[in-house]
């Protein structure tokens, strides 16, 4: 008798424990059909945003500090970010959808073969015309992490728009520009000069193969192109039967924005025929407190080049393996003379000044541009206590 109402107590136990795992099973499946209905039902409300824009953006990776210099070009997105605890600065590129879903790609530098080293994925969503959330994880899927980033303009940065202008035609000729506006009430001084800048850029732009160096107005640059398009497209006609394909880009974007520091970015890619497109990549430093370009010499203590130059020339050669190579030549490096030099062309940041070496600067084009980060933890002691960079040594050092 004993022995039936123990067997009775167990199967009793053994019901119990299946119906709660039923009821468990069904709740848990409620709850993620709900997450479901609620995440496509986001996907169909879309948040109003500008088709092309700049947003300064901070906030939360995990426990970490990040921040964003993210621009728009329709559905692509591009930018920097930073981790508040390093030096190099990263580049984030993915696209946008027209609901705000957001995919980008996490990169620090470039591979051995030269691609970009893709390190990790942000996957979210454009919350509200500010804010932007959603998960992270490392190239290999062995970290994951949640995100959030909210729009945020630091006391020493700026506020900026972003205006596309573009022409087509026949379907094989296109033209863009894309350029920033800096609208800042703050620094209407800064503003008009910065503004003008980049204005007086486009409209005296020497383009490779263009004859005309001065333009009226931005239609007229764009309108040069299409002109020159009609003259090469009838003569590749009566020679070949067919139209040519010519894409321009030209690009005028931020490349950093904070601690009283504007640099801005020119990126040209002209294809006009040929077998590949002519692309570089230009820096300007601005002062956000006088809107005067920043130099070097203003930077840095007297007689400062050679250690510069000393550290860069290491820093150029660990990266691009040259580190026990006597003659650059050998390698297909030309500089003046064989001796490594710095050029002019060189962006301020938060942890450091990258300098850019174009492609078929100073080795062929199959070889690509070269660039080379310099972190201020390395040159403190060349740096001008009164200095622009004064601002992002105290914070950071």
């Amino acid at each position: 008798m004993e022995l039936n109402k123990f067997a009775h107590f167990t199967i009793s136990k053994k019901s119990f424990l299946l119906i709660f795992s039923l009821l468990f099973a069904i709740s848990f499946s409620s709850i993620a059909q709900n997450k479901e209905q609620k995440i496509k039902k986001e996907e169909k409300t879309p948040v109003k945003i500008a088709k092309y824009f700049y947003k300064k953006l901070d906030g939360q990776l995990g426990d970490q500090r990040i921040e964003f210099d993210l621009m728009r070009f329709g559905s692509t997105l591009e930018g920097h970010f930073y981790f508040l605890d390093k030096e190099e600065k990263g580049t984030i590129r993915g696209t946008i959808s027209e609901t705000g879903r957001v995919s980008l790609e996490e990169i620090e530098g470039r591979t051995e073969e030269g691609d970009a080293n893709i390190v990790g994925f942000f996957e979210g969503k454009f919350m509200s015309p500010t804010e932007i959330a959603g998960t992270w994880h490392s190239f290999d899927g062995e970290e994951y992490n949640t995100f959030t980033v909210k729009e945020n303009y630091p006391e020493k940065s700026s506020s900026f728009w972003v205006v596309h202008e573009g022409r087509s035609y026949s379907g094989t000729a296109t033209v863009d520009l894309v350029y920033v506006v800096m609208g800042d009430e703050k620094h209407n001084a800064t503003a008009k000069k910065i503004n003008e800048f980049i204005n007086s850029h486009i409209l005296n732009y020497e383009h490779p193969t263009s004859t005309k160096k001065q333009f009226g107005d931005h239609s007229e640059f764009l309108d040069d192109f299409v002109n020159r398009y009609k003259k090469a497209s009838e003569k590749a006609q009566k020679e070949s039967g067919q139209m040519p394909i010519w894409d321009n880009h030209h690009q005028i974007i931020l490349d950093y924005n904070n601690h009283n520091i504007i640099v801005l970015e020119f990126v040209e890619s002209v294809f006009e025929g040929g077998v590949y497109a002519d692309e570089k990549i230009n820096f300007v430093n601005f002062d956000l407190g006088t809107g005067e370009r920043i130099k070097l010499e203003e930077l840095f203590e007297k007689d400062f080049m050679p250690k510069l130059t000393k550290v860069a020339e290491d820093v150029f050669r660990n990266k691009y393996g040259f580190k026990d190579i006597e003659d650059f030549s050998t390698e297909g490096i030309n500089f003046e003379d064989n001796k490594f030099v710095l050029n002019d062309n060189y962006a301020l940041s938060k942890g450091g000044i990258t300098f850019r070496f174009n492609e078929k600067e100073i080795a062929a084009h199959s070889m690509g541009a070269f660039e080379i980060f310099i972190p201020y933890s390395k040159i403190k002691d060349l740096i001008k206590k009164d200095s622009s960079l004064q601002e992002v040594i105290e914070n950071n050092y």
